[in-house]
């Protein structure tokens, strides 16, 4: 009789010790591929800010003798978006404040952390941007640098991974367009 019950206070003991280590250890191993499948998401909701924010442009031009928009602001006044597309859900950034697209388009370069993208398209049209010009790129600090969600010229929206994603900003930076890396993406 005390051998069983013995058995059975072990049995409890390593029990609760089990689902004490599974508390502990079971969201330490959990954690990571979850935070991993959230940063998938974020990538591809930020893609989609881009292709939303390329067709604007697209729009905008079709309206203006083939020319982009001078700033991105006058997307929010002109075409049907909204300061949410200009967000990157990765990024600490608000969408812009406003009770109407005027206020919103006010806000949204104006003051900082309402735009989480660089529009370098201020001076292209629809005939001169090709399918290997960059118009927007996302700095590198909006996915810890293991990348940046890129629109070209012809609409299409790649994600340009760290090292590829750090030399094509030094060289558009540097005032290159179409960057000499970007080809191919």
């Amino acid at each position: 009789r005390a051998r069983g019950r013995g058995v059975a206070i072990a049995g409890l003991v390593i029990g609760g010790v089990t689902v004490l280590l599974a508390g502990c250890l079971g969201p330490a191993i959990l954690l990571p591929s979850l935070n991993k499948a959230r940063e998938t998401a974020n990538r591809v909701k930020c893609g989609s800010n881009l292709r939303q924010i390329g067709q604007a442009i697209l729009l905008y031009a079709n309206e203006n003798k083939g020319k982009y928009p001078p700033k991105l602001d006058d997307l929010i006044l002109t075409q049907d978006v909204t300061s949410e597309v200009f967000i990157c859900p990765t990024s600490n950034d608000s969408k812009a404040p406003g009770a109407t697209p005027q206020q919103q388009a006010a806000n949204l370069t104006s003051q900082p952390g309402h735009c989480s993208y660089i529009y370098i398209g201020q001076n292209m049209s629809d005939r001169t941007a090709g399918m290997n010009a960059v118009v927007v790129y996302e700095p590198l600090t909006n996915h810890n640098g293991q990348g940046m969600n890129v629109l070209f010229g012809d609409g299409h929206v790649s994600w340009v991974n760290g090292s590829a994603a750090q030399q094509m900003t030094a060289e558009l930076q540097a005032g290159q367009n179409p960057p000499p890396s970007g080809r191919g993406f």
